[in-house]
């Protein structure tokens, strides 16, 4: 079924907006609205623009605690963002080396693995690239064209005695390899060449040797760099283990700022009043949030005289739709997965979960009815889903009850139709009456699908939908 949502307005002094973040709407799914569009009819409003002091040290400290390895974070005390930030820096200067070189190294290794990646079809090239540099008379050009084009190359190439083409490497698409020519013929054989869609490729002259040596040679400094960049990261890991502690409180109290500064977007502040000898300014914050959730959202507000919340039916506020969030009875919530698939219902709308769920098992088990088939799906579907999570296995599980169901009515166990007599009947005793009740189901699930339209459709007031609908099921 379809949640009931309540549309909240939540307003406080505009410096405790990280407080109620934390202490109350970090608790409940809630999805934000953009205040300002709601309120841009009045003056006193603007938008909650402030600066991320803290978004550079929270990336450090993100950087750090993976490369710690850690996962989940469990801070051992709260502290505030700006101690954090000094923990995070005190941490990062420490390891500013041990990081600064693994940098290096990992540009380094990108680099290597680039030029690879570009020499690799030329390894079958037995020639040094830096005497192919020096050549003073001829040109040549490192290149790649699909295999249908170099056919007709190949003809041009016969039929003309000043240009060699050296291919070294094929697969099902192109042909690699270089060509050579003489300067004075170069432009022409380049027209020629790029009017076949030859590709050219750029090979640096940093590389040593032949392209084979140079790619075994490469290959061992990537090996190299590997090797030493484990150790960095062993040194870097035993390092930061000695301040794991500070370094999760730290990582804990930036994400949590900067998750609670994403929020300010949607949010908007009043113009600062007087109150007594002090200027105070608002933020006013709009939220979708189930029904459910919001009556315990005010219950944990109930005397704090800092946050106000004031309730909003859903169709009351016209400006911004409710988000749509289902809530099925355990059983059918994997079935949720084939309705998000295809579009989740409008607000107003029924949830056809329950529905999908039925009438997709049932007619599973109509069509593969056998209790032995069906009782190891259920045994198999049962653990994957407890095991894996798999949604996808527990509908499998619940399929095969039903195809159990029908195994007994079926009288059939492995496909043994005389092991057990059937409670019902055998549909292969009587194809016309299996026939005839698979044409009447079919039948029935389309005019329910049709009644559930029609009832969306009233639902939706939208009854010229409904009419159209009641006179295609007539």
């Amino acid at each position: 079924m379809v949640e009931k949502m309540k549309l909240l307005h939540i307003t406080g002094p505009k410096t405790d907006i990280d407080r109620v973040m934390d202490s109350y709407l970090s608790k409940y799914e809630i999805q934000f609205e953009n205040a300002l569009v709601s309120l841009n009819h009045l003056a006193n409003v603007r938008p909650f623009v402030e600066t991320n002091l803290y978004k550079e040290a929270y990336a450090k400290a993100e950087f750090l605690w993976k490369e710690y390895g850690g996962e989940t974070v469990f801070p051992t005390e709260r502290i505030e963002p700006k101690e954090a930030e000094e923990v995070v820096e005190s941490v990062y200067q420490i390891t500013g080396e041990i990081v600064g070189r693994l940098e290096e190294l990992k540009q380094e290794r990108l680099a290597a693995e680039k030029l690879m990646e570009e020499i690799k079809p030329f390894r079958e090239l037995d020639y040094e690239f830096k005497k192919i540099l020096d050549f003073q008379f001829i040109d040549y050009r490192f290149g790649r064209i699909a295999r249908d084009y170099y056919q007709k190359l190949g003809r041009y190439i016969h039929d003309t005695d000043h240009i060699l083409f050296y291919e070294c490497h094929t697969d099902e698409d192109y042909v690699w390899g270089a060509y050579f020519v003489p300067k004075i013929y170069a432009a022409e054989v380049d027209a020629v060449c790029l009017s076949f869609h030859f590709e050219r490729i750029y090979v640096p002259d940093t590389v040593e040797g032949t392209p084979d040596t140079a790619y075994l040679e490469l290959g061992r400094k990537l090996k190299t760099y590997e090797k030493e960049e484990n150790a960095l990261k062993n040194q870097l890991r035993e390092t930061l283990e000695k301040h794991e502690r500070q370094l999760a409180s730290a990582y804990d109290s930036l994400q949590r700022y900067c998750r609670n500064f994403d929020v300010r977007k949607f949010a908007v502040c009043t113009k600062p009043k007087r109150d007594g000898n002090v200027m105070r300014e608002y933020y006013i914050l709009y939220g979708w949030m189930s029904e459910r959730d919001a009556a315990r959202l005010e219950k944990d507000i109930e005397g704090d005289a800092l946050v106000h919340i004031m309730e909003e039916e859903a169709d009351e506020d016209f400006r911004a739709g409710p988000p749509t969030k289902l809530r099925n009875p355990g059983i059918f919530r994997p079935f949720e997965m084939f309705v998000k698939m295809y579009g989740l219902p409008a607000y107003n709308e029924m949830d056809p979960t329950i529905f999908i769920a039925l009438t997709y098992t049932l007619m599973f088990g109509m069509m593969f009815g056998d209790v032995g088939q069906g009782l190891c799906l259920v045994v198999g579907g049962f653990l994957l889903y407890k095991i894996k999570g798999m949604d996808l296995a527990a509908m499998i599980a619940v399929a095969g009850v039903w195809s159990t169901v029908f195994g007994f009515l079926y009288g059939s166990v492995f496909g043994f139709e005389d092991w057990i007599n059937p409670i019902w009947m055998r549909p292969m005793d009587n194809i016309m009456k299996t026939l005839m009740l698979a044409i009447g189901f079919g039948m029935g699930l389309i005019l329910l699908a049709m009644v559930i339209n029609i009832a969306n459709a009233i639902r939706a007031k939208d009854m010229g939908r409904a009419r159209r609908c009641a006179l295609r099921s007539s």
